[in-house]
């Protein structure tokens, strides 16, 4: 087996695996995803030296950046989610991550206004979320936001299907 196919085969189980406890637990285990980023580094440091390890490393830093980017956005994927992330970084390198990343964004916000619907809520939705936009671009916000955590998104789901 090559090591794009090891790395590719590890990332979908990895993912699949967390989606599942995500679903069903509401939490992405460490237990999975420390191991998996362990193994990218390693898979990628034995296959192609010190630039498989920097790419992997790379990887991992455009997860920590996105991580510094859900906290400025108000902290919206939990620390599971970010460690998925990491993994899938270390695994299959930054350019996979960001078209991966991209992808779980909009399969994310779909799932989000889905579940909005089914609980009856988008509206009271889009109005804290244009509420947030209004007071995150700094148009005089005279109200502190507090995270509703009513309606929680699993987000590892998006992440394992983008």
């Amino acid at each position: 087996m090559s090591l794009t196919g090891l790395c590719f085969g590890a990332t979908l189980i990895v993912t699949l695996i967390s989606a599942y406890t995500d679903l069903r637990y509401g939490k992405v285990y460490n237990l999975v995803t420390v191991p998996a980023l362990a193994l990218g580094l390693g898979a990628n440091a034995v296959a192609s030296g010190w630039h498989g390890l920097l790419l992997s490393l790379a990887g991992v830093g455009v997860a920590l950046a996105l991580w510094l980017l859900s906290l400025a956005c108000g902290g919206c994927m939990g620390g599971g989610d970010i460690k998925l992330l990491g993994a899938v970084g270390a695994l299959c390198g930054p350019h996979f991550l960001v078209a991966a990343f991209v992808m779980a964004i909009f399969l994310g916000g779909l799932s989000a206004i889905l579940l909005a619907l089914r609980h009856r809520c988008l509206g009271s939705v889009l109005s804290r979320l244009y509420t947030w936009i209004v007071c995150k671009l700094g148009f005089g916000c005279t109200t502190q936001l507090s995270p509703d955590r009513t309606l929680r998104v699993p987000y590892a789901l998006p992440i394992a299907l983008g």
